[in-house]
């Protein structure tokens, strides 16, 4: 029983970040020619509730492969796996409990995306990156509500 519930978990999660990847660059979340980052906010929600390292790797790379559907490396690709990985390393050592936590990691990993990608872009549409990273933080809550929800019912444990 246990193997189902972890394999379901699993494809869930593959599910759920191949479908935030899908709908990054379409304007379905967008308010006021603003997007979140529904990637980063997945990965940073999901990387609460595994201890594998192996499987989070596996969700960056489909992520990124999903972002960027051609050869080579972006820097929107590579900030998001470097973004990824600290959250992943930092959650360990988080003080709140995961949702503070989870806030505080998409505030800082949006901030960090746009120092990698772009970072003139925070000092020149300051208002746009924090209303970016209140925009996440706010469906980062709900989407790890959401999963929380799925691992007490199910008593899954990864």
């Amino acid at each position: 029983m246990f193997l189902n519930k972890r394999v379901w978990f699993i494809a869930l999660s593959i599910l759920v970040v191949l479908l935030a990847a899908t709908l990054q660059n379409e304007h379905v979340f967008g308010i006021s020619g603003i997007r979140p980052n529904l990637v980063l906010v997945v990965l940073i929600v999901l990387c609460f509730f595994t201890n594998d390292l192996g499987l989070f790797c596996l969700l960056i790379l489909l992520a990124c492969i999903g972002i960027r559907f051609a050869p080579g490396i972006s820097r929107e690709a590579l900030a998001l796996t470097l973004v990824s990985l600290a959250a992943f390393f930092v959650k360990e050592r988080a003080v709140w409990p995961g949702v503070f936590a989870t806030a505080i990691l998409l505030l800082l990993g949006t901030f960090c995306m746009y120092a990698f990608i772009q970072p003139q872009f925070i000092y020149q549409d300051f208002g746009s990156v924090v209303f970016e990273s209140v925009y996440n933080i706010v469906l980062g809550f709900v989407l790890f509500e959401i999963v929380s929800l799925y691992v007490k019912k199910t008593r899954l444990t990864i």
